[in-house]
């Protein structure tokens, strides 16, 4: 059951590790989606115009993906495409 205090919401959203604390991460949705299975320690991020973005998740310093979103202008508002490659 969900708690009613705020403080008791907030604190279950951390839990202690043996280095210190470290933020709880849920996933919930499609577990077949685009970074399915990907394990990744650093996301980079690159803008090479004012339409794409690129992420590259990497692992060890190993690329284990690049997901490449496109926009349909440089506004951002509307996404047209999202691609691993």
């Amino acid at each position: 059951m969900i708690s009613t205090s705020v403080k008791d919401n907030e604190a279950a959203k951390f839990k202690n590790t043996n280095d210190g604390t470290a933020v709880r991460v849920a996933t919930s949705g499609d577990m077949s989606g685009i970074l399915k299975d990907v394990s990744y320690d650093d996301i980079q991020a690159a803008y090479p115009n004012d339409t794409t973005e690129i992420f590259t998740y990497i692992l060890g310093s190993i690329d284990q993906a690049t997901i490449t979103v496109t926009y349909t202008d440089s506004t951002k508002n509307f996404v047209a495409r999202i691609r691993r490659t």
